[in-house]
Formats: C-alpha cells, structure tokens, sequence
C-alpha cells in the first residue's frame, strides 16, 4: 500500500515539474484575460443598467412622458450626447472582448500553421481578418441599439 503511495506521489510530481517547466501558451493567456474581462464588461454593464435605472426621469412622479423634458433629474449636467456616448463605449468594450474571445476560440479549434502554401495561409488570414471585423462591427451596432433602446425606455433620450 506504501509503494503504491509513492509512485502515485512520483508520478504527481512529475507532472507537476513538467507543468512549470513548460512555457505557458499564449492563446490559453488570450483566453483567460479574455474571459476574466468580459466577466468585468458584463459586470459594469449590469452596474451602468442599474444606475440609468436609479436616475432615470420615470422615478420622479411629476414626470410626463412626451412633454420634452426627458433627461435625468438627478443628473441635470449630463446631456443625451454623453448617454449616448457612455453606451457607445460600453457596447465597443463588450463587442471588442467578445469578438477577441471568439478569434481565439476559433484559432484554438483552427491554427492556421496546418496550411503550408504562404499564399493560401495569407488568403485564409485575410479572409479570417475581414470575417471577424465584420462580426465585431455587427455585435458593436447591435449591442449600440440595444443600450440606445433602453436609454430611451428610461426617457434618457429623445
């Protein structure tokens, strides 16, 4: 029982020596930044929808809708172009991070080293390339009107 003790504590060690010794991959590294941020990005969009909730116009009972006052009470300096920014920013954080955690799920299931011919892998790369950017460039105006309408849900916007 003993024996069979240690050999499995040799064998761990093993195991354990050749992880460290072992330089990490960089696409793994990719990935996990990738997640850990996109958890932050949804985090602080879930803080940013609570937040235009709590000072948004609707709360205040004295408000009518469609009298050309929407905007926040609590907050009279800031105007609709920096509520229109702020969601611009946020919907360009989180389609950025989701388009770089799929680029490097993608590139994780498909290297690029497999192709041989330079002239192929550098079509493949800019095919890959203009693929990806056209994806980024939908999640970011799809997640932009999706802030947009729930600004305007809040009277935020006009």
């Amino acid at each position: 029982m003993l024996i069979v003790r240690f050999e499995q504590n040799e064998l761990s060690e093993r195991g354990f020596r050749s992880m460290i010794s072992r330089p990490p991959d960089k696409l793994s590294q990719v990935r996990y930044f990738a997640r850990i941020s996109l958890k932050i990005i949804l985090i602080s969009t879930i803080a940013c929808g609570v937040f235009v909730h709590l000072v948004s116009p609707l709360r205040d009972r004295s408000f009518v809708p469609n009298s050309a006052n929407a905007g926040s009470i609590v907050l009279p300096g800031v105007t609709e172009s920096n509520w229109i920014f702020g969601a611009g920013i946020l919907a360009a954080l989180l389609a950025t991070n989701v388009t770089l955690l799929g680029i490097a799920n993608w590139l994780g299931h498909h290297p690029l080293i497999d192709i041989f011919q330079p002239r192929i892998r550098l079509k493949r790369i800019i095919s890959e390339v203009i693929v990806w950017s056209i994806v980024g460039f939908c999640l970011f105006w799809g997640l932009w009107f999706v802030f947009l309408i729930y600004l305007m849900a809040q009277w935020l916007v006009d």
